[in-house]
């Protein structure tokens, strides 16, 4: 808890791409995931400007300077006593002053609170523009409260939307007992569910009350009675220069957000009951059931081939008439009894012969290919050239050579 509270005075003292909030605990093999709307336990935070609530008095002071023997100071009071002690312009000082100790000046509807904060401030000069500051007043809170959350997960990257808040806490026992028990029951998402219940320990809170107090209580204000010093303090704290750079709204905001992520971190096994009382027997513990894991559904690619069985039509047709045909011809031939010529180029040479040599050897019944080498090995054929092609003559001439 300690580190997440640090990290969210981290985040809020750096600048944008600086810093970055602690992220909550996640687990998504896929990288992109999915997850229905839930609901967690959160620390939320609220501030409100009260400047106009404000009361200034100045008066004059002496000082041992032998320039300016005589100083006016004027000083900023809030109703529940917070008070501010500021040396007006053109005096360059930063003066702030906070407390997490006094009560609220406004009352917070929020319930029971985490912690209550009022805080006066007066920048130095403004840096853009070199106007004067006048003194601010802010009153922040933290409180326990039930957000309602959408997530995903895209990329290996958690995004969030918080659609909702719920801040109402009933009590079991009074909020400063040893021994009692602060619920938190949000309407339910989903009708047909029960409602979530979320406990929270009062004696917890008000340790993280108390922490928070010290740390949110300081000053610098002139000529402050807890210090008896009638000069300005030279040293400005690390939460009182915070204060003075940034908005007490995103601070705030920050410091709630940090803690939230802590807490929505814990494991169901970490989780401790409220103890309610203690008696010889042993702790009474409260009954109830660690809050689960938000389970989603992860989501990952896969590859799907779809067909155009249009555009296969052609090739398929092209195939099929192609079987056909070769089907024909195969019955064609063995009904004809055709010998297996396609070894040899002989039978298309004597197919090109003309019609008297084809006569003349049609006796012999060429149908074999060794017939046909036998007698391609006594016959001599001239090329010749007729008026629409050329084709293959026998000769009987002896020793002409063939064309």
């Amino acid at each position: 808890m300690l580190g997440s509270i640090y990290s969210g005075f981290s985040f809020s003292a750096a600048r944008t791409g600086q810093a970055t909030t602690p992220g909550v605990a996640q687990s998504c093999a896929t990288g992109n995931c999915t997850f229905p709307p839930f609901q967690s336990l959160a620390v939320c935070s609220g501030c409100k400007d009260i400047t106009s609530l404000l009361t200034i008095t100045c008066f004059n002071t002496t000082t041992d300077d032998p320039v300016e023997k005589v100083l006016t100071v004027c000083q900023n009071s809030l109703p529940n006593g917070l008070n501010l002690n500021v040396i007006p312009p053109p005096r360059d000082a930063s003066f702030v002053a906070g407390s997490g100790y006094l009560s609220p000046v406004t009352m917070p509807p929020y319930g029971y609170t985490v912690l209550n904060f009022s805080i006066l401030r007066r920048p130095v000069a403004d840096f853009e523009t070199g106007a004067d500051q006048n003194v601010s007043a802010f009153e922040c809170f933290l409180y326990w409260c039930v957000n309602s959350y959408r997530s995903k997960i895209e990329n290996g990257q958690l995004e969030e939307n918080i659609f909702d808040s719920w801040h109402s806490i009933s009590m079991n026992g009074r909020w400063n007992d040893k021994y009692s028990a602060a619920t938190l029951i949000p309407p339910a998402l989903n009708k047909s569910e029960p409602n979530s219940r979320f406990y929270v320990s009062p004696r917890s809170t008000y340790s993280l009350s108390v922490w928070l107090a010290d740390r949110f209580s300081f000053s610098n204000s002139y000529l402050d009675d807890s210090s008896n010093s009638s000069a300005i303090s030279s040293s400005i704290g690390d939460m009182q220069q915070l204060f003075l750079g940034r908005d007490p709204t995103y601070i705030f905001s920050s410091l709630a957000r940090s803690i939230t992520s802590h807490m929505r971190s814990i494991s169901p096994e970490d989780q401790v009951p409220v103890v309610l009382n203690v008696s010889s027997n042993g702790p009474d513990m409260l009954d109830w059931t660690p809050v689960s894991l938000a389970n989603g559904t992860a989501h990952y690619l896969e590859v799907y081939i779809a067909v155009r069985w249009a555009w296969l039509a052609f090739p398929a047709a092209l195939i099929l008439l192609t079987a056909i045909f070769l089907s024909l011809t195969i019955a064609s031939s063995a009904r004809s009894d055709t010998p297996a010529w396609k070894c040899s180029p002989l039978p298309l040479l004597f197919h090109g012969l003309d019609q008297q040599a084809e006569k003349k050897d049609s006796a012999t019944a060429l149908r074999e290919v060794y017939q046909m080498e036998q007698l391609a090995s006594e016959m001599q054929v001239q090329l010749k050239d007729e008026d629409r092609y050329l084709r293959l003559e026998r000769s009987d001439t002896p020793g002409k050579a063939l064309a």
